[in-house]
C-alpha cells in the first residue's frame, strides 16, 4: 500500500506540475483521493485513450528463413529420348499445359528401324526353337531320346527366350506395339510422351535435331505437386521439428499462405552453406507462382496461450511497472489506479502479465503523456 502511495502521490505532483501546459490527468477528489488518478473526459478524448481487457493470445517464437517454391520428385519429368534418333516432329511449346501420357515429340532414324528388325528375328528364332524344345521334350519325357540331346535344345530355347523378351520390353518401352512387329509392320518412328500432367518448360529441341538421350528434350512441372524449399542454418536446426507450421509469402508479395514442415536435412548444402528443409503446401499454389521461385518463410517452432495486454498500457515506473485500473466513470472523468503487475514475454505489440489483476478494465492507449 505504501508504494501505492508513493506512486500516486508522485503522479498528483506531476499533474500539479504540468496542469498550466494543457489538459493533464487529475487526481480525483473521491475518498479515494491518495490512490485514484482521474482522466477528463476531454484529455480521455483529445489524447485517443481506450480502455480494453487482459485477452488471451497466441505466443509464438518463430524462425525466420528463406527458400523457393520447388517441384516434389514426382512432379517434375525430364524427357529423354530412350533411344537415339532423329526429332522428326515436335508436339508442345514452352509453357503449354499437357497431360499425362500425351505424345510430345517422335523421334525416328536407323536405331529405332534396326531395333524392330532384330526383334522381329528374335520373335521368329524363338517361335521356332520353342517347338524344338516341346517336341524334344515330348521325346525325352517317352524316354525315345537322350537327355543330352534333350538339354542342349532346352538351353537353345531358354537363350532364345530371354533374348526375345529382352527386345520385347524395349519396344514396349518405346510406346510401340510388339505384335504388330511380329507380323512385320515396321514403325518409322517412336513417340517421346510426358509420364506426368503440368506445363512444358525447357524446349530448346528442334526438328532435324539428333538425340542421343543424354540431353533433356524438355521439362514437365506439375504445379500441383509443389513445396517449399527452405534454407535453414545449422544452428537453428534444434528447433525445428516435423509438422510444424510454416507461414510464406512470393517475393514482393504481402500476401501469406500456409505450409506444413515435413522433412529436415541432415547435411550442408555446399552452395548456400545451408541445410535444405521442405514443407507441403497447406492450399493451392499462390496464384502466379513458378517452379524455383524465391519465397521468404517463418516457421512457427513453439506456440502456446498467454495472458496479455498492449505493451503501450504498461507504464514503466521506479517501483516497477504498473497498469491504470478503471475503477469507475463518471461525469468528472475516468478514475483509474496505478496497479503493480509483473511482466513476462513480449509478443508483436502484447507483453505477457505474469502476476496481478486478470479481471476488470484498463487503459490501454493513450498513455504516451502520462508520467506516473
Amino acid at each position: 500500500m505504501n508504494t501505492l502511495k508513493t506512486i500516486a502521490l508522485l503522479g498528483i505532483a506531476h499533474l500539479i506540475i504540468t496542469a498550466c501546459n494543457g489538459p493533464s490527468a487529475a487526481p480525483s477528489t473521491t475518498s479515494q483521493e491518495e490512490e485514484e488518478l482521474r482522466i477528463a473526459p476531454q484529455q480521455f478524448a483529445q489524447e485517443g485513450m481506450q480502455i480494453g481487457r487482459i485477452q488471451t493470445i497466441a505466443f509464438e517464437q518463430n524462425l525466420d528463413c528463406n527458400g523457393s517454391l520447388q517441384a516434389r520428385p514426382n512432379g517434375k519429368a525430364l524427357l529423354n529420348a530412350p533411344l537415339p534418333g532423329i526429332i522428326q516432329s515436335i508436339s508442345c511449346q514452352n509453357g503449354q499445359t499437357v497431360r499425362g501420357g500425351q505424345s510430345l515429340f517422335e523421334v525416328g532414324g536407323t536405331p529405332v528401324i534396326d531395333l524392330q528388325k532384330d526383334f522381329a528375328e528374335a520373335a521368329a528364332e524363338y517361335g521356332r526353337l520353342k517347338s524344338e524344345f516341346e517336341r524334344a521334350q515330348t521325346l525325352f519325357q517317352e524316354q525315345v531320346s537322350a537327355e543330352k540331346e534333350y538339354r542342349a535344345t532346352q538351353s537353345a530355347y531358354l537363350v532364345a527366350r530371354a533374348h526375345y523378351q529382352g527386345l520385347k520390353l524395349k519396344i514396349e518401352t518405346l510406346g510401340l506395339s510388339p505384335q504388330k512387329i511380329e507380323a512385320g509392320e515396321f514403325y518409322a518412328s517412336y513417340p517421346v510422351k510426358s509420364p506426368i500432367g503440368g506445363r512444358v518448360s525447357g524446349l530448346q529441341a528442334n526438328i532435324g535435331t539428333h538425340t542421343d538421350g543424354s540431353t533433356a528434350l524438355a521439362t514437365v512441372i506439375d504445379a500441383e505437386r509443389m513445396q517449399l524449399q527452405l534454407n535453414i542454418f545449422p544452428k537453428d536446426l534444434a528447433d525445428l521439428r516435423e509438422g510444424q507450421s510454416v507461414r510464406y509469402r512470393l517475393a514482393h508479395s504481402d500476401l501469406l499462405y500456409q505450409a506444413r514442415l515435413h522433412a529436415i536435412g541432415s547435411a550442408v548444402n555446399q552452395a548456400s552453406r545451408a541445410v535444405d528443409c521442405y514443407a507441403t503446401l497447406s492450399g493451392p499454389l499462390p496464384e502466379g507462382a513458378i517452379a524455383d521461385q524465391f519465397i521468404s518463410a517463418t516457421i512457427v517452432t513453439q506456440s502456446d496461450s498467454i495472458q496479455a495486454l498492449p505493451s503501450e498500457a504498461i507504464l514503466q515506473t521506479e517501483a516497477g511497472p504498473v497498469v491504470l485500473l478503471l475503477q469507475k466513470q463518471d461525469d468528472e472523468g475516468y478514475h483509474f489506479v496505478p496497479t503493480p503487475i509483473k511482466t513476462g514475454r513480449q509478443y508483436k505489440s502484447h507483453t505477457e502479465i505474469l502476476d496481478g489483476p486478470v479481471q476488470g478494465q484498463f487503459l490501454t492507449a493513450g498513455l504516451y503523456n502520462l508520467v506516473l
